[in-house]
């Protein structure tokens, strides 16, 4: 079935990076459908979310997020910097949708 298929690679996800969370994998994933869908989220953006808690704990998690290069950030004008998906993030992302 592939909701099992899914499920697995989730989990593969969190073995690979294992300093890694809900928190951070929801971020990716909000950073991903919005960079295919609508337009790239900015910073300020994913801040205003709140899904993830405090600004402080969103830009950890971007931290986190780029140091695996599963996001990578763009500045356009100067001031506004917009999140996209990294190399890796853009591999898990293409996996997933392998399974579909």
């Amino acid at each position: 079935m592939k909701i099992f298929k899914l499920l697995n690679a989730r989990r593969k996800f969190y073995e690979t990076y294992p300093d890694l969370g809900p928190k951070e994998l929801e971020l990716l994933e909000q950073v991903a459908i919005f960079e295919k869908k609508i337009y790239p989220l900015t910073i300020t953006e994913a801040m205003e979310m709140n899904f993830t808690g405090s600004p402080a704990s969103t830009h950890r998690y971007l931290d986190k997020l780029r140091a695996h290069d599963l996001l990578k950030i763009k500045q356009s004008d100067g001031r506004t910097k917009f999140l996209h998906l990294g190399v890796k993030g853009q591999k898990y992302f293409n996996s997933l949708e392998k399974l579909l």
